[in-house]
This record gives C-alpha cells, sequence and structure tokens, in this order.
C-alpha cells in the first residue's frame, strides 16, 4: 500500500500520514457471499422504533464482512486486500492450499 505525506497547511496536517484506499480491491465475487447488511437503529428504540434520543441518525450505510476463524494460521496466497469499515485494519482473501478454500 501506498504512504501520502499531507502538505503542512495547519499544525494538525504537519506530520499526518494517510493511507491510498483507492489502491485496495473494493468487491470480489468470491468474498460477496460473505458481506450482509446490518439494521442499526439510530437513537430510536427496539421495541415500538420511536426516537428516544434526539439528533442521532442520517450516517452512512456500512456492510459488515462476517470472516471465517481468525484463530488458525493458514498457508496460501493472498488474492485482494480489502478495507473494512467496522475493524481498524485492512482484511486480506487468503485462498489456502490444504483445504482449497478461501479464509
Amino acid at each position: 500500500m501506498k504512504l501520502k505525506q499531507l502538505n503542512p497547511t495547519t499544525s494538525g496536517t504537519r506530520f499526518q500520514i494517510n493511507i491510498q484506499k483507492n489502491l485496495l480491491s473494493k468487491t470480489n465475487k468470491l468474498f460477496k457471499s460473505s458481506i450482509k447488511g446490518i439494521k442499526r437503529f439510530f437513537g430510536r428504540s427496539l421495541t415500538n422504533g420511536r426516537i428516544t434520543v434526539w439528533h442521532k441518525g442520517g450516517a452512512c450505510k456500512k456492510k459488515v464482512r462476517q470472516l471465517a476463524s481468525t484463530d488458525t494460521n493458514y498457508i496460501g496466497i493472498v488474492v485482494t486486500v480489502m478495507y473494512d469499515p467496522f475493524r481498524n485494519s485492512f482484511i486480506a482473501l487468503v485462498f489456502d492450499f490444504k483445504t482449497s478454500l478461501f479464509f
């Protein structure tokens, strides 16, 4: 991945380094079956759906990536590296040689 250093126009951006996310894979047909939508309640009650907390809502929709077990080590090749909005790190689609499955 490529790192991009920002121009020091303010003191907050003087030492800031960002990752260019346009180099990541957006979708993959092999991984598409594990991407699900999530129902989110922005300030609403779970029972009747009425607004209980004001001034919440209007956020972007996010899709949850359901991953397989992360406990074991896989011997294989990385097919794609993807962005995940619910995690602090990127996720990789790995093809395992032993089981011929994607993890």
